[in-house]
């Protein structure tokens, strides 16, 4: 009896372990699916202008429409169509508020300013190895941006992990090194666990951006080094990021008017999507 309740309880326990690792995944995204997406971004930064102590807060929310359009060997046509933005930012104790649904805010001059961005849309190729080849862009108003170094790719990016290169289990890590044209970054994941078919990651991530983009005629030239931890959670049929939330500090400085001006803050970060 006791060698039975032995065998028994060794056979549970390897049945756990097996069920815990994780395989390296490959992408599948099913041609005709959706996904509405959250993104929202939360930044408090504090500046140094010509010697006065200057604070800046924003949170921003844009809803977006992921779609696949095609499936094939080459890959995974995918269009991402922005639907929604919300602002609100206060500097100097002076609040501002946007909202796309609002048609006053639509009338006013941030409205002039962003209206070309509802409805626009990216369109793109993720290759089967998570290689994004951007066909169609979105053009950024002046003097707005994604954040910092949110460019078409990197926000495409968002929703897909490399994977390790061999089976792991919970507590193991690997890394992915991404370089694209004004940002370099730097991420270690972590294995969790996985249930109900998604795996849970956590991950340290730290990034070095380079960006100018013009203000009023102005250009401004930043240099911010973020780091990082978060959270993630991947759906293994699809090896799509249903969940990635992040928190971290920035620093770095901004030049302008041949000005420097230091920079240092703290940035968080949500992306959901669900499907339509």
């Amino acid at each position: 009896m006791k060698r039975t309740i032995l065998l028994l309880l060794l056979t549970a326990t390897t049945l756990a372990a097996t069920a815990q690792t994780l395989q390296p995944w490959n992408l599948n995204l099913p041609a005709g699916q959706a996904y509405n997406v959250t993104n929202t971004v939360e930044s408090s930064i504090d500046q140094q202008v010509m010697g006065q102590k200057m604070s800046i807060a924003n949170t921003a929310v844009t809803q977006m429409v992921f779609a696949v359009r095609s499936a094939g060997p080459d890959g995974f046509q995918v269009e991402q169509t922005t639907s929604g933005i919300k602002l609100d930012t206060k500097v100097m104790g002076q609040t501002t508020s946007f909202d796309s649904n609002n048609p006053g805010d639509m009338e006013g001059p941030v409205g002039a300013q962003l209206k070309d961005m509802i409805g626009s849309s990216i369109e793109a190729l993720i290759a089967p190895n998570g290689t994004i080849s951007i066909w169609k862009g979105i053009e950024m108003p002046e003097g707005f941006s994604m954040g910092a170094g949110m460019n078409d790719s990197a926000s495409l990016a968002t929703y897909f992990v490399k994977p390790p290169a061999k089976p792991i289990q919970p507590g193991d890590t690997w890394t992915e090194t991404a370089e694209q044209e004004s940002m370099n970054t730097q991420i270690t994941y972590t294995y969790r666990k996985s249930e109900k078919g998604q795996a849970h990651l956590d991950y340290e991530m730290t990034s070095a951006v380079a960006q100018t983009i013009t203000n009023n005629g102005m250009e401004v030239n930043s240099n911010i080094q973020t780091k990082g931890t978060g959270t993630l959670v991947l759906e293994l049929a699809t090896g799509l990021v249903l969940e990635r939330r992040y928190e971290g500090t920035l620093s770095g400085t901004s030049k302008a008017m041949g000005m420097e001006i230091p920079q240092e803050g703290a940035l968080k970060t949500v992306t959901i999507l669900t499907k339509k």
